[in-house]
This record gives C-alpha cells, structure tokens and sequence, in this order.
C-alpha cells in the first residue's frame, strides 16, 4: 500500500483569536477553506493549509510563540500488480 501526503496543514493556536482569523482573513486575503466559531482553516495552496484555532476552545494552548502544530493528511493508495507468464504451445507440453 503506497502512502501519499494529500495536505499539510499548520495550526497556530492563538489567545488572540477574533484579531488573527481577521488578521488572516482580511488583510492577507486568504481564501477560507473550512471553519468553525473556533477554528478556521485557510488555503495556501491546493496542498498547503494554515489553521487558527481559539485556544480556549482548543484542547492544545497557545505556547506563546514557542511552537507550532503541523498536521499531514494523508491517502493510502492500494497499489495491484498483475503479473502473467506467455507460453509458446511447445513449452507447455501442447503439441
């Protein structure tokens, strides 16, 4: 089974949340992928995401600058190979 990474995604966990979704959002113009009251995913490209997400809303806190999450997401691709043998009629015992 191949495996392949579809999406990486950076979440930034912030005490400031309404100002950095808007900070995000508005200034730099990134397109919403996904949201919530809490969480909002942005796109940075069709395989790159940055997320904010409320750290009192978050089981994860804000490390003050200290860190950040990275999540993958990723496909498994089940992977067949088919494989035959071609016999002349005289190696089979045919003839």
């Amino acid at each position: 089974m191949e495996k392949r990474i579809k999406t990486a995604n950076t979440i930034l966990y912030c005490g400031k949340f309404e100002e950095t979704v808007e900070f995000y959002r508005d200034h730099l113009k990134l397109p919403v992928n996904f949201s919530t009251d809490w969480f909002v995913e942005f796109c940075l490209s069709t395989a790159s995401r940055l997320s904010i997400a409320d750290e009192k809303r978050a089981s994860i806190k804000s490390c003050r600058g200290q860190g950040v999450t990275l999540a993958l997401e990723v496909v498994f691709e089940r992977l067949y190979e088919v494989s035959f043998v071609v016999y002349d009629e005289d190696e089979r015992g045919h003839g």
